[in-house]
């Protein structure tokens, strides 16, 4: 089943469900300039310390990187509001 059946459903979209459609895109978009840049970084800091580094082993470990540091960085946020909420007592 086609989840856009006819023409009329497009145009009842709602503003709010085409800014989300806009934010997945940018935040897509994000992640994959950052993703390039450390790729990046990796690749030239391979050459400059006269390491033999692919292209492909340097996009592989800026996902792990990134995969890593995303996961730290959702933990200390959860660990944050845990300590937050039992300080103040109502945990």
């Amino acid at each position: 089943m086609n989840i856009i059946q006819s023409r009329s459903d497009v145009e009842r979209w709602t503003y709010r469900e085409v800014v989300k459609r806009r934010h997945w895109w940018t935040v897509l978009g994000q992640w994959i300039a950052w993703w390039a840049l450390v790729t990046a970084a990796f690749w030239l800091l391979g050459k400059v310390l006269d390491q033999p580094t692919s292209l492909i082993g340097c996009a592989a470990s800026a996902v792990l990187v990134i995969a890593v540091g995303e996961f730290g960085d959702r933990l200390r946020r959860r660990w944050a509001t845990i300590r937050t909420v039992k300080q103040r007592g109502h945990y």
